[in-house]
């Protein structure tokens, strides 16, 4: 299985390989479009990323193009305005991030996050259905090893999981939260 999974990954640009990684970086749920393609800067920061890692040539693919040729790879799947991948590719991509470039790919998918997020406090009801599609990848983005949280999107991702947690009545999960954003400022 892995092996077949390089042959596709060898054959796909940098934007694609950059959405795969940055997905990997998320939770593993499915992650809406509007997400990736609303990021296209953020997006490009990535690719550009990948391309100075690998030595690779930088893609001339489009953010919006690229779910498109990982589906055509079946290396993700796009389906009523989602992207999934497989468990096995989400584990094995997400353990070859490099340590020394893991903090810009967590800052850069922060900052996708929190643009994708509601405009109104997520302790508003009205926020959580969209809460409800973006707290796993929210979630697994503040609580990565490798996440520093230094940068404005990963502190407001904090924060809101945290306003998120209280309203709804998970307080521990709160307090877990809000404990890591103490131990940032002492």
């Amino acid at each position: 299985v892995v092996t077949t999974f390089f042959l596709s990954f060898d054959r796909l640009g940098a934007m694609e390989k950059a959405l795969l990684r940055t997905a990997s970086l998320f939770g593993f749920a499915p992650i809406p479009c509007a997400m990736i393609e609303g990021s296209p800067d953020q997006m490009q920061r990535l690719a550009t990323l990948w391309s100075e890692e690998s030595g690779e040539a930088t893609s001339e693919t489009s953010v919006q193009k690229a779910p498109t040729n990982l589906a055509r790879y079946s290396l993700m799947d796009r389906k009523d305005g989602m992207l999934t991948m497989h468990r096995m590719e989400w584990e094995i991509i997400r353990h070859k991030v490099p340590s020394t470039t893991a903090p810009q790919w967590l800052a850069c998918s922060a900052a996708i996050v929190v643009r994708h997020a509601p405009n109104e406090a997520p302790d508003n009801p009205v926020t959580w259905p969209s809460w409800d599609i973006l707290r796993p990848h929210a979630e697994a983005v503040a609580k990565h090893p490798s996440a520093l949280h230094q940068t404005d999107s990963e502190l407001q991702i904090m924060a809101a999981l945290r306003d998120l947690h209280i309203a709804q009545g998970r307080f521990a999960d709160a307090l877990v939260i809000g404990r890591q954003c103490l131990s940032l400022f002492t």
